[in-house]
């Protein structure tokens, strides 16, 4: 059997070579039941022994080959289609942007993964790929830009952003491409006219207030070289050609709300009342509001916490749970005040709370996205479209619709113990 692999950040994709003949055939069917068998088991077995928990996948890639896997915090999805075998891994324990969901949508994953973990990501590609190479004839096609090996004895920021150049169709950084970047995607934050091998100032994703040098990617996104071994990638209005100064501001306010909040969050959820109203009072004080900044996790978890279940749902409730969330999102006046539900609603029910349930939203550049999905399979996911700031109308009103829930039902149970 032969067939490539290329590593891509924390992706592993294994491409085995297809036979002569039709996908949806006889012999093609046969062929991939045999590399299941030779490849995409023996790697499960390899991973059992290097200690990951495998679980068969049940929200997401749910087919039966597909396997979710697990060793301490490091987490992949092991999926396989036609000749096609990927290990992708994830983490969220360093994920400002994404932590949902594991981490699994997070950008920059092997930049945020943590040392040791980083470690054992390799140790497990590396045993995977040795057995690739050794028991198959399979080959590396990873280009050396692409493992992103920007670190002492390896490549330099520089180099691996020139090593990306000859391999870009779009700019390779000669003088010509250099003459032909447009105006547009020169401007840099204040209007100004970015230079390629300029210095530049912007502020990361803490709110610090970093320098470094320059070099045009694509569109109006920009390398920037701020040592020998470190870069990032930003685009141009996040840079600015002049230093804005005052770098000891605090710019990472709303990071250090948000976190407060869903730490306030937790102790309610956890019936720590106190500690939970000692940190509100101090989100009031710092920020004049408490809000409520959580994550899609502490959303779908509080649902539990909350004891309800999809059988306790009934069409009234899920009517009420539309009402809120479009309240929640007017009142938002998110997208120019165009965000609300739209009148596209799936309610499925067997004679008792719900199987499936689906409540659409739009705005003014689209008609109809998810605003909160009740899967069949038992999963709840919230405005998957959304970021982590206008995810939070959504979370609210679900929040406020399953405390409503809750206490009706602790009410009917005080009323039904005194009859």
């Amino acid at each position: 059997m032969q067939g490539t692999w290329r590593l891509y950040d924390t992706h592993l994709y294994i491409e085995a070579k297809w036979p002569d003949c039709h996908w949806n055939s006889a012999d093609a069917k046969s062929w991939e039941s045999r590399y299941i068998n030779k490849v995409l088991t023996p790697i499960l077995m390899i991973l059992n022994d290097l200690g990951y928990d495998i679980q068969q996948q049940e929200y997401i890639f749910n087919d039966p080959q597909n396997r979710y896997i697990r060793k301490g915090d490091l987490r992949a999805d092991v999926l396989q289609s036609g000749g096609r075998i990927e290990v992708n891994f994830f983490q969220n324990v360093n994920a400002p942007r994404r932590p949902d969901n594991g981490g699994r949508y997070e950008s920059n994953i092997l930049e945020l993964m943590p040392y040791l973990m980083r470690l054992e990501m390799f140790r497990t590609i590396n045993r995977i790929t040795a057995f690739l190479e050794s028991q198959f004839n399979f080959s590396c096609t990873t280009k050396r830009y692409e493992l992103k090996n920007v670190r002492p004895g390896d490549l330099t920021a520089l180099q691996y952003i020139e090593a990306r150049y000859k391999e870009c169709q779009h700019f390779n950084g000669d003088e010509d491409a250099i003459k032909a970047i447009s105006p547009s995607n020169r401007e840099d934050a204040d209007k100004n006219q970015l230079v390629h091998g300029g210095r530049v100032w912007f502020y990361d994703n803490k709110g610090r207030l970093k320098t470094g040098i320059a070099y045009y990617n694509i569109n109006s996104m920009w390398w920037v070289i701020t040592g020998r071994y470190d870069w990032t990638n930003k685009a141009g209005f996040q840079l600015h050609t002049n230093n804005p100064g005052q770098p000891r501001v605090k710019r990472n306010l709303y990071l250090r709300k948000r976190r407060l909040s869903q730490v306030a969050f937790n102790a309610l959820s956890a019936g720590n009342e106190a500690l939970s109203q000692k940190l509100n009072l101090l989100i009031e004080k710092e920020f004049g509001d408490i809000g409520l900044l959580i994550t899609r996790d502490q959303a779908r978890d509080y649902f539990a916490i909350c004891g309800l279940s999809y059988k306790q749902i009934n069409k009234g409730q899920f009517d009420q749970l539309r009402k809120l969330v479009n309240d929640k999102l007017t009142d938002s006046g998110r997208m120019n005040g165009t965000l609300k539900v739209n009148r596209k609603t799936r309610y499925v029910s067997h004679g008792v709370g719900i199987v499936e349930a689906y409540i659409g939203c739009k705005a003014y550049y689209f008609s109809d996205r998810d605003a909160i999905t009740f899967n069949a399979s038992g999963n709840i996911t919230f405005a998957s479209w959304a970021d982590d700031l206008n995810v939070q109308p959504v979370l609210e009103a679900f929040i406020q619709w399953c405390n409503g829930i809750k206490h009706e039902t602790t009410r009917r149970k005080k009323l039904s113990s005194h009859v």
